[in-house]
């Protein structure tokens, strides 16, 4: 059987709500399927993801909404389930909930350590929500999770896919065992390992990799040369890179002083000296950008190598949307 090829679009939510509402009508009436907002709280920029993913399912009508990503340290399990059944309600069918194990800007904030046992958070984490959103009461005395007989009084309509957010192979592995969908940041070149990891999890917990929805985030940009669009997408894939596991990088071959000098400078501030220290290899691999034929291109080997649903953040806003409107999507549409 066919899997269906799907494109979504990521949103930081660092601008105002109603600026998140107006991509995401943007983005449904070009054909994009999903929309993720992100939630980093409580960085300065960041709008309440609670908040943003409220108001895009009250003004739109198609496009599925997914948070990307939650964590379970600064939202608790039992909270997130009720959030995302009170979702439901409003938005029937389009409501999905990406988690991970967060990053610096939600955690370090609120002084919590990172990251305390990231997998036994998740994980535990996962099986509260779907226990819950089962219907199930659940008492659960974790390494990491707790809840006393936690339990939702009403129900999503319709089932919530929970997706997971991975950089680094364990992470992947767990997408393939307890995950509907993943939230990758993966380069082309390491996509088929990165696939032969989720199969080996989905294999150990006896479920077929077929039946999980491979989302993979990158940065996007369409140019007249594939010089222009880079240069749009820099600074983007100068982040991707710094926060992708050494073991992705080992496989890219990039020198570990290269990337040890990226991390610094972001970890400083200093993005334009990080962003320098970025090849154009490094560029290409994380992200998709280039004339609309190289993009197509791109996208087609992602597709080949596993990839179900291409996540593009897109640093050009309304006009890179109607850029994918218009010159990709279209070209995947009867897939």
């Amino acid at each position: 059987m066919t899997r269906k090829l799907n494109f979504g679009l990521n949103l930081a939510g660092f601008g105002p709500v109603l600026e998140t509402v107006r991509l995401s009508r943007t983005a449904e009436k070009q054909g994009f399927e999903y929309v993720w907002i992100a939630d980093e709280n409580p960085s300065p920029l960041c709008r309440d993801v609670v908040v943003n993913v409220t108001a895009v399912a009250m003004k739109t009508s198609k496009i599925k909404i997914g948070t990307g990503i939650c964590n379970f340290y600064t939202r608790h399990p039992a909270l997130l389930a009720v959030f995302v059944s009170s979702i439901d309600e409003m938005a029937t069918g389009r409501v999905a909930l990406g988690v991970g194990p967060g990053g610096d800007m939600p955690l370090r904030p609120l002084g919590i350590k990172m990251w305390e046992k990231p997998l036994a958070t998740v994980r535990e984490g996962i099986e509260v929500v779907t226990r819950l959103l089962s219907g199930e009461k659940v008492d659960c005395e974790g390494e990491m999770i707790r809840t006393r007989g936690a339990k939702l009084a009403f129900l999503p309509k319709a089932r919530i896919p929970i997706y997971l957010a991975a950089r680094s192979p364990k992470f992947m592995q767990m997408i393939g065992e307890v995950a509907d969908g993943s939230l990758l940041n993966t380069p082309l070149h390491y996509m088929k390992h990165a696939m032969r990891i989720v199969k080996e999890g989905a294999e150990k917990a006896g479920r077929n990799v077929r039946d999980v929805d491979i989302g993979n985030i990158l940065p996007f940009a369409v140019g007249d040369s594939n010089e222009e669009a880079q240069k749009k997408v820099k600074y983007l894939a100068t982040f991707m890179s710094a926060f992708t596991s050494d073991l992705v990088h080992e496989e890219l071959g990039t020198k570990p002083e290269r990337i040890k000098a990226i991390r610094e400078n972001v970890g400083n501030g200093q993005i334009d000296k990080a962003a320098s220290f970025m090849t154009s290899d490094m560029t290409d691999e994380f992200s998709v950008a280039g004339t609309p034929a190289y993009c197509l291109e791109r996208i087609e080997e992602f597709f080949k190598a596993g990839v179900t649903q291409m996540i593009f953040v897109i640093p050009e806003g309304t006009t890179g949307i109607k850029s994918a409107g218009s010159r990709i999507i279209p070209s995947f549409a009867t897939r």
